[in-house]
């Protein structure tokens, strides 16, 4: 049976996905499974082919305010960062935004956090407590600090000879 237009051949496509999804689903992940190597060599060569036009594609779609990328990422945005917050430290969103106004939304040195000045916290947690963990157990967050900070009390964490090299003022 034709068509008379577009619209109505994808809205019938549309419907057959969604009255098929699961055999279709199977179909694909059977297909995939069985091609893997075959199908990442064909993706590679085509991103290869074609990497500035999809560079270019993928910008315009960012700088689109109503592009489906920019509103997917903007609804998944948060429940992202809540979702890693569980997993990797163990604490929870409002557990998270108390520890900002504890510290008056600020780092130890007097960075104040916002979007405005890009300046986002790092959570500071001890990792001697965790030794065997790569995440933390939630219970040693000592707060949150600027990337600055962070870096600096993780080196020292890492070789205690330099704060007491600090400390004694000595000179090369």
């Amino acid at each position: 049976m034709p068509y008379k237009n577009r619209e109505e051949l994808l809205e019938n496509k549309r419907k057959y996905y969604r009255e098929n999804k699961k055999q279709i689903l199977h179909q694909m992940h059977k297909k995939y499974a069985e091609n893997k190597d075959e199908i990442k060599q064909n993706r590679k060569e085509y991103y290869l082919k074609n990497k500035d036009r999809i560079s270019e594609k993928r910008k315009q779609a960012w700088r689109n305010p109503d592009s489906a990328a920019r509103k997917h990422r903007n609804k998944t945005k948060g429940k992202i960062f809540e979702k890693r917050l569980l997993e990797v430290y163990h604490i929870t969103l409002s557990q998270y935004e108390g520890l900002l106004r504890k510290q008056c939304n600020k780092c130890i040195c007097g960075t104040v956090f916002g979007k405005e000045n890009r300046k986002f916290p790092c959570i500071d947690h001890d990792h001697s407590c965790c030794p065997n963990r790569s995440n933390s157990c939630g219970k040693c967050i000592r707060g949150l600090l600027c990337r600055k900070c962070n870096l600096i009390i993780g080196i020292i964490e890492k070789n205690p000879y330099l704060l007491e090299y600090i400390k004694r003022g000595q000179n090369v």
